[in-house]
């Protein structure tokens, strides 16, 4: 059963689709109403239905913006076009934000039953789509995803010769091209990688290989990738202009999230690397895009981009020391999970092999990672107390290497819960300082804080309890009341000072807030 959204101005028409289709016989349940754009968007974002059913006119916003924006923060819905404008220009701009009908007024209730049964059959075919594993597609998919299989393979466990990285770097580039990640011409050449695993109720990984094609059916519809399942955990490397990435990584991902979620039952997390712009580096990407999944795992939208979490850090880190063990260890470091235990059992095993080449590496790592704290004062305490120039040897004490480790994960949780309140507060500060600008939005605000929209609505939500739309609202309803109290202006020169160039959405969103009228609060005031 998928559930569905009406959104349209007029009550008789919204009442005649309740009541004159036959909803649940075809497959639909109608979970909510909109009398306008506004309305629409906060029942998607509230709600999550399959469908949402508009007119393409509608008050305050239109349908062609209402489907944008809806396709920014829900891109797994389905879009169906209700509309009396037999315009083509419509219905090409409707075509890229996800549109699965588009449907002319007026329409018999006959008629429009039949179309809701072939959008049903265009929902059933997409959702079979993204299970489909039959033999044919692997055997023709095989060879690519052997072959590219064997590039990640290579990339994140062969040592890399540095006197040859020109010639391995090209025999990287035809070994993807042939994997059907495109040509590697200059403009294409930049690359991310992102690791997606799905967890059950429980948070145990439930992952599978079936679970491959599901990803790379959804993201493949916006980027250039190639996709493989390895080790309960399914990898996808993406291709493209940097435009191209920056514009669609956060949708599919997002997409992804959703559509498990509803077809799955199941909870995708998914973590992301940073940017990359040579195969070579395909290894340390891969074990960005693995700590930004722990981080995801706390994340409300369970997707996180590494830069979110790595923005107040330096990146000095040097990847060639970085093996299995030691990117555990930083990866607990980071995380503050349970040092003591894992340093014990390493160092314990690698002691009795005498294996001093890690035990160095160990040391090496944590004092990599305490080196480059931003909290100074923190980083000069650690530094005075423990005298790494003077301990870096086999004799270094089991005692000083989990105070240590300890000390410098306790200053690195302590300073991304800090960073998080930084950039919260800058928000806060955007709008106080430019509620009455209307363009302002989420995205143009993590734009200029360097963070993904993403990861700005978890923080703000978190720290706020509040949504980007609530806190905004709420600011300029506030500042409308001030100047409905202390001035004369007019109610249209208000509304226009506080970020609202049609004066009746000001009103409607004005009445929403307050439960009365600007003409009427002004009023009883004046009373």
């Amino acid at each position: 059963m998928y559930t569905v959204i009406i959104a349209d101005d007029e009550y008789e028409l919204r009442q005649s689709l309740h009541e004159c289709i036959d909803w649940e016989a075809i497959g639909f349940q109608i979970i909510g109403e909109a009398a306008n754009g506004i309305e629409a968007l906060e029942l998607v974002e509230m709600l999550e239905p399959d469908l949402l059913l508009t007119d393409i006119k509608m008050p305050f916003i239109s349908g062609i913006e209402l489907a944008r924006q809806v396709n920014r923060i829900r891109p797994a819905i389905h879009i169906a076009f209700l509309s009396g404008y037999d315009d083509f220009a419509y219905a090409k701009e409707a075509i890229q934000y996800n549109i699965i009908s588009y449907m002319l007024k007026p329409l018999s209730a006959e008629e429009l039953t039949q179309e809701l049964l072939k959008v049903k059959e265009k929902m059933d075919e997409r959702f079979a789509r993204m299970f489909s594993l039959e033999t044919q597609m692997w055997q023709e998919e095989r060879a690519e995803i052997s072959k590219f299989s064997f590039l990640l393979t290579l990339c994140m466990n062969e040592e890399q010769d540095i006197y040859n990285e020109e010639e391995k770097e090209k025999e990287f580039e035809v070994m993807a091209e042939n994997s059907g990640l495109g040509r590697m011409n200059d403009r294409s050449k930049n690359f991310f990688l992102f690791v997606t695993r799905f967890l059950d109720s429980d948070k145990r990984n439930k992952t599978k290989m079936e679970h491959q094609n599901f990803v790379n059916t959804i993201a493949s519809k916006y980027v250039n990738c190639v996709t493989v399942y390895i080790n309960g955990k399914i990898i996808t490397i993406v291709a493209g202009t940097l435009r191209n990435l920056n514009k669609y990584e956060e949708i599919f991902t997002k997409e992804i999230i959703q559509v498990a979620k509803k077809i799955l039952n199941m909870d995708g997390v998914i973590g992301v690397s940073k940017k990359f712009n040579q195969l070579l580096n395909t290894r340390s990407a891969y074990l960005d895009a693995m700590t930004a999944w722990e981080y995801a795992k706390e994340d409300i939208n369970n997707i996180c981009f590494l830069f979110d979490v790595d923005k107040h850090e330096k990146e000095s880190y040097s990847a060639e020391y970085i093996r299995d063990i030691t990117f555990e260890l930083e990866r607990r470091l980071k995380m503050g999970q349970d040092l003591e235990g894992f340093l014990k059992t390493v160092i314990d095993k690698e002691r009795r092999n005498n294996n001093s080449f890690l035990m160095l590496q160990i040391v090496t790592t944590i004092y990599g990672v305490a080196s480059n704290l931003d909290d100074e004062e923190g980083k000069q305490e650690l530094m005075d107390k423990f005298l790494i120039s003077d301990k870096i040897n086999l004799n270094y004490s089991y005692e000083d290497l989990i105070n240590l480790a300890v000390g410098t994960s306790n200053i690195i949780v302590g300073q991304r819960r800090h960073n998080s309140e930084i950039i919260c507060s800058e928000f806060v500060d955007i709008i106080d300082r430019e509620y009455m600008n209307e363009e302002l939005s989420l995205s143009s605000i993590s734009e200029r804080l360097h963070v993904s929209t993403g990861y700005l609505s978890t923080v703000v939500k978190k720290i706020q309890g509040e949504t980007f739309v609530n806190l905004l609202t709420a600011k300029r309803m506030e500042a409308a009341k001030d100047y409905l109290f202390l001035t004369s202006k007019k109610i249209m020169e208000i509304a226009e000072d506080c970020g609202y160039s049609d004066y009746h959405y000001f009103s409607y969103c004005f009445k929403k807030f307050y439960g009365m009228s600007p003409n009427k609060m002004r009023e009883r005031y004046t009373i």
